[in-house]
């Protein structure tokens, strides 16, 4: 019995001695160097068994129970700092990032804005297409038994107004008028629209290019149809013009009509559009209109840019923080930006924010910018469209010089055609003189001879 008890004791200090060694530091870190750790109170409570000869195996099991659940509570100890570890680790990786919440509210934002704002593709196609309808308007019957009457009427009686609406109906500091009283209560008086005192309005900004590319948002008033934009656009493109007006569609209309037969109506209007004549007048017409367009679209880009969604959207504000619900396109591209910088928490913000946050803020600012970058590159291609287009307006003119030139050649030729059709008069072989001296070509045939 006592060799047994001599090596369990012997075993047992071992296995205390290994665990107080390896637990030592833990009990440090804890702030038992008090000696109430493993390696205080426990250990004196073992070296007292030992150095006792009357200490018993119940009283030894006894103490290894205690050693075994300091054991167990060092372990929780350990376990609970690996999961706080890793619960400070997960919460870095996935840390709730206010700016990320932003940047994907910017992107439905953005979604939803470019879907409900015009294309200047749409508008240009329409800037095109009223300027060519005018033609067919000028010889198309409007009475009511004709097709499409009422619309044909329509878009005439738009035309013919555009003139009186950007003169009279735009007021601006060139406007004429009266300071005599008396004009003006005879004016009203008459109960006319037309004010002939000072202008009540002044439309100066209809011909300033700062009203269209200053704002990043047109107001309601700018984008009605007397508005700012569209004043602008119309002087701009001269569409207060109708092309029509200088050819005598009227006239062909009405001899077209004097025919008897549906059949002969058919084939003069058919001989007209196939004629030479004409056919060049739609080619240089068309050429027009094509190198029209470029300018158009790239002014019609400028507006749609900043025209308002239709569709309200949240998560867009303004410089001073303000919220906008109806942002343009340009206002989105405003705010993805410039909204960090305008916000005064943001550079503190990112002294909180874990280095994973800050990574993913650099990835979207990446992506921002490549967005950027490609639409720098669209704006340069607009650049180069334009350029490329004044240079081949400046080889047309060129070959409008050649033009020129061609028409005097061929007076030339056709003079020449035209002296062909005389009889032409024989050269002599041999002449004469008055002292009977012989031509150059007797000479030569003496030359001839002598040789």
């Amino acid at each position: 019995m006592t060799k047994q008890f001599t090596f369990k004791k012997r075993f047992l200090l071992t296995v205390f001695a290994t665990t107080g060694l390896g637990l030592s530091t833990l009990a440090c870190a804890n702030g038992n160097q008090s000696g109430s750790g493993i390696g205080g109170n426990h250990l004196n409570s073992m070296a007292s068994l030992t150095n006792s000869g009357n200490n018993t195996e119940s009283s030894f099991n006894h103490f290894a129970e205690k050693i075994s659940h300091t054991i167990d509570q060092q372990t929780n100890k350990v376990v609970a700092l690996g999961f706080a570890g890793m619960s400070a680790f997960y919460q870095a990786m996935y840390q709730f990032d206010q700016n990320l919440a932003n940047s994907a509210t910017t992107n439905v934002a953005s979604s939803v804005v470019d879907e409900n704002t015009p294309s200047d593709e749409d508008k240009t196609n329409e800037f095109i297409k009223t300027y060519f309808q005018n033609f067919p308007n000028a010889m198309l019957s409007t009475s009511p038994t004709m097709l499409n009457a009422s619309e044909i009427q329509s878009q005439i009686t738009e035309q013919n107004q555009l003139l009186n609406q950007l003169t009279t109906g735009t007021p601006a500091s060139d406007t004429l008028y009266s300071n005599d009283p008396q004009v003006i209560q005879a004016q009203y008086t008459l109960g006319t629209d037309y004010y002939i005192g000072p202008p009540k309005t002044n439309n100066d900004n209809s011909f300033n290019i700062a009203a269209i590319l200053s704002p990043t948002a047109y107001t309601t008033t700018d984008l009605e149809k007397n508005g700012t934009v569209s004043n602008f656009m119309a002087f701009l493109t001269e569409s207060y013009k109708n092309p029509a007006d200088n050819l005598h569609l009227q006239q062909l209309q009405s001899y077209i009509s004097s025919l008897n037969t549906p059949e002969s109506q058919y084939n003069a209007l058919y001989n007209f559009i196939v004629s030479p004549g004409y056919q060049q007048y739609q080619l240089a017409m068309r050429h027009s209109m094509l190198m029209q367009s470029i300018g158009v679209n790239n002014f019609e880009f400028f507006t749609t840019e900043r025209t308002p969604s239709t569709e309200a959207v949240s998560g867009i504000t303004d410089s001073k923080g303000n919220a906008i619900s109806h942002p343009s396109p340009l206002q989105v591209e405003a705010y993805r930006a410039n909204h960090r910088i305008d916000d005064p928490t943001w550079i503190q913000s990112l002294q909180n924010k874990s280095s994973t946050s800050l990574l993913r803020e650099i990835a979207i600012e990446q992506a921002e910018i490549i967005r950027q970058n490609h639409q720098a590159h669209l704006d340069r291609e607009r650049l180069i469209a334009t350029m490329s287009a004044l240079e081949l307006q400046s080889a047309a003119n060129s070959n409008t010089t050649l033009q020129i030139q061609a028409q005097k050649l061929n007076q030339s030729i056709d003079g020449m055609s035209n002296n062909s059709n005389d009889q032409p008069t024989a050269a002599p072989t041999s002449t004469s003189s008055n002292d009977g001296s012989n031509t150059a070509n007797d000479s030569n045939m003496n030359g001839n001879n002598n040789s």
